[in-house]
């Protein structure tokens, strides 16, 4: 089993359609998979998988606040794929909560380790909360492999350089994900330019995407929807090379 945390110094950068997108065709290449939104502040798997979930149903939230197991939120989105997707609350109350946690943050730990002993996933992606902070210090200490996303612009240069040095520091490994890049850009010159910078991998580089953009308003997985797209099977590239 591989976690892999998916992570970004910024907001907005397309974190999370990243890790809905990866593992729902590590999913349809036959990989098991578990999804877990460990981004309470701003939830999102909701969006992309339109999980109509009763307001009631436990999430992640319930797990952490000690009021259910780590296997009650547990979703089953698209009936016989190997996906499974925990969900984070996005209730306005739990996201508020959310930024002074009365959990033990810990805990995704000992739920990561009673996922693999109960469902013997292939993958555990964490969609990870933007930024450096306590938890996602905790995420990235669980993580076989970090995939830093970023954008192609002084802030986020900045901000990966400080990431990459603190997955090392973690002892895990990091990748990089250069998304939404302009057209006119040379991604292979990019490409060499970032692998050098800092010294390590450049996993994959996508470039900006009209398409994807305007997916955004209704939300849903870009490459269900689009199998054939160019997009699509760059995204599937990165997923069967990890």
């Amino acid at each position: 089993m591989k976690v892999i945390g998916i992570h970004s110094f910024r907001r907005g950068v397309g974190k999370s359609t990243l890790a809905a997108n990866l593992a729902y065709l590590q999913a349809v290449a036959g990989r098991r998979v578990i999804l877990m939104d460990v981004n309470l502040h701003s939830p999102a798997l909701d969006v992309f998988f339109k999980l109509n979930c009763p307001s009631e149903a436990p999430t992640l939230n319930d797990y952490l606040s000690g009021n259910s197991s780590i296997l009650d939120p547990i979703c089953d989105p698209i009936p016989g794929l190997p996906l499974h997707i925990i969900p984070a609350s996005n209730r306005t109350k739990d996201m508020i909560a959310a930024l002074r946690p009365p959990w033990n943050i810990s805990l995704i730990l000992d739920g990561i380790n009673a996922l693999a002993a109960r469902l013997h996933p292939d993958y555990i992606v964490l969609d990870m909360a933007a930024g450096l902070h306590e938890e996602s210090l905790l995420c990235m200490s669980a993580c076989n492999l970090i995939l830093q996303v970023l954008r192609a612009d002084a802030q986020n240069y900045h901000g990966t350089a400080i990431m990459v040095d603190v997955a090392r520091r973690l002892e895990v490994e990091p990748c990089l994900i250069l998304n939404d890049a302009p057209n006119d850009l040379e991604l292979p010159i990019i490409r060499d330019r970032l692998e050098q910078a800092y010294e390590c991998q450049v996993a994959a580089l996508f470039p900006h995407s009209d398409q994807l953009m305007a997916l955004g308003a209704s939300g849903g997985l870009f490459a269900a929807m689009n199998p054939d797209s160019e997009l699509t099977h760059k995204f599937k590239a990165l997923a069967d090379s990890l």
